[in-house]
């Protein structure tokens, strides 16, 4: 399970989010590990989703160089099993506003997300 948390953030910053994951083994979830600092900075992260093989990931952030409140992000995992640098989407899926909760069909043919 991929998944969004402030529970690292101080109390005057409780819009700091980061990814975590949480593997089930025997019937139970792990605890909860954070995912890399390739990934998460010290703004916002989260709305995140797992392509099933969990090479793929696509979460939404507040990184200062974005098109706006919130940006989608890509990252893949390389050779090595570590995420590459995340990517901006881009103008043609990031607005002014925030775009968040991206999920990709099961065909890996098209990308839903939501968008003020």
């Amino acid at each position: 399970m991929y998944f969004s948390s402030n529970k690292n953030a101080e109390s005057r910053r409780n819009y700091y989010f980061d990814l975590y994951k949480s593997d089930y083994l025997k019937g139970d979830f792990q605890d909860p590990i954070k995912l890399s600092d390739t990934l998460n900075t010290r703004r916002y992260e989260a709305e995140v989703f797992i392509s099933p093989d969990e090479n793929m990931i696509i979460y939404c952030s507040a990184k200062k160089e974005g098109f706006g409140k919130g940006d989608l992000y890509i990252s893949f995992k390389n050779k090595d099993g570590h995420w590459d640098t995340p990517s901006n989407l881009g103008s043609c899926i990031n607005t002014e506003e925030n775009e968040i909760c991206p999920f990709v069909s099961s065909d890996g043919k098209y990308l839903f997300y939501s968008s003020n």
